[in-house]
């Protein structure tokens, strides 16, 4: 009588195991099925990290420091919004992939908008900060870096931006433009860790927007 009271509780064990292993197998399928008729399924997951302006500050030498950067809560949310809705393949972050510093309107181009930049990249930047020309007046430009979080720490993603930018700081004497405006400069900024689906893939996401502003002399 023991022997199958036993028997049955085994065969109930066996019954539930394999039900567990069903609907565990249908899941993943379905999960599957899902992301293959909907790509946007899948997202990526996104830290806003602090203290982007403040390592950006310090990375840009005392004697040519025309822009300073400040936190931004809404270049935050439109960032993180944006990379929830356009998420980050694992794929294609693989260790070899170090990320760059975006240049001129090629690299990274979608996020000007989402920032509410005119132009993208370091060419862009170094004209709005050295050109006496009218035509940068009211313009926006962002420095985009993403950057392996597998390859480089978050300081070391902010330095090197930090760098790239200073290197073109030097409009401090030549801030008054061909037509007679003087213009000065604003900064904000923020940093990201944004994560792939499954978290195979890190990258810290650099953005600084620098708008240039002016006044009649």
């Amino acid at each position: 009588h023991h022997k199958e009271e036993k028997f049955i509780m085994k065969l109930k064990k066996i019954a539930s195991l394999a039900l567990a292993g069903i609907m565990a197998v249908s899941m993943l399928a379905g999960c599957k099925d899902g992301g293959n008729s909907n790509s946007g399924s899948s997202s990526s997951e996104v830290t806003t990290v602090s203290g982007a302006a403040a390592a950006l500050n310090n990375a840009l030498s005392q004697n040519k420091d025309v822009v300073k950067f400040e936190d931004d809560s809404n270049l935050d949310k439109n960032l993180e919004a944006h990379f929830k809705l356009n998420p980050i393949k694992g794929d294609e972050w693989a260790e070899s992939n170090y990320g760059k510093i975006g240049q001129a309107n090629t690299d990274y181009a979608e996020l000007k908008s989402v920032v509410g930049a005119s132009y993208i990249g370091l060419t862009n930047y170094e004209q709005i900060v050295e050109s006496k020309s009218p035509d940068w007046n009211d313009k926006k430009v962002a420095v985009v870096g993403m950057f392996n979080a597998k390859v480089y720490t978050q300081a070391e993603a902010l330095k090197m931006v930090g760098k790239a930018i200073d290197n073109f700081d030097y409009a401090e004497d030549t801030n008054i433009t061909d037509d007679g405006k003087e213009f000065t400069y604003s900064g904000k900024a923020s940093v990201l860790e944004v994560k792939s689906e499954g978290g195979t893939a890190s990258v810290w996401v650099v953005v600084a927007v620098v708008t240039r502003g002016y006044e009649k002399v």
